[in-house]
């Protein structure tokens, strides 16, 4: 099943609160693209499983709390993307490897100088690097995923570009 129109969404939220059985319908349209965020960020197909169910289950535990102020889809990937930050956190763990950013890396993202500098960034940087440029997911999604306003996400994304571009143009000096 796709993505659902904004209407049916909201028709299924309102029946699922009263009949949880009604979320299937929410978990059928979007645990395929739930499933394949946290696969890019985890790249282990069980744990990235355990973190899509994980999601699924805060998502209906809080369905009487959601409150249409975005798609049910941005709710999931920010609950998702909290399961993943946690995973890691209590992992101690950072994603720094290649295979993080090649499973959807656009063409102007091929270089491996690129990747290496994008390596180089702080994890909040690298994930609003990727889900913009990568993703190609809106700022205001970005935005709401990560916890922050418009007005940070854009600055947090013009440092990190600044960051980037230094870390590229050092790396160009060494040679």
């Amino acid at each position: 099943m796709g993505k659902l129109s904004r209407d049916k969404e909201k028709q299924i939220i309102y029946n699922a609160r009263k009949d949880p059985g009604q979320f299937d319908a929410l978990y059928n349209a979007y645990a395929n693209n739930i499933f394949n965020f946290v696969l890019r960020r985890v790249n282990d197909t069980n744990i990235a499983e355990d973190i899509t169910a994980d999601t699924f289950y805060k998502a209906l535990k809080s369905i009487k709390r959601f409150n249409f102020k975005a798609s049910f889809s941005t709710y999931l990937f920010k609950i998702a993307e909290n399961e993943i930050y946690r995973f890691y956190r209590s992992k101690k763990l950072l994603l720094t490897n290649k295979e993080f950013y090649a499973a959807e890396d656009p063409p102007n993202i091929e270089s491996e100088e690129l990747l290496q500098a994008i390596e180089k960034l702080p994890f909040r940087e690298r994930e609003m690097i990727r889900m913009h440029f990568i993703e190609r997911k809106k700022q205001n999604e970005i935005a709401f995923i990560l916890n922050i306003s418009k007005s940070a996400y854009y600055n947090s994304m013009q440092r990190a570009l600044k960051k980037l571009k230094k870390i590229i143009e050092s790396g160009k000096n060494e040679r």
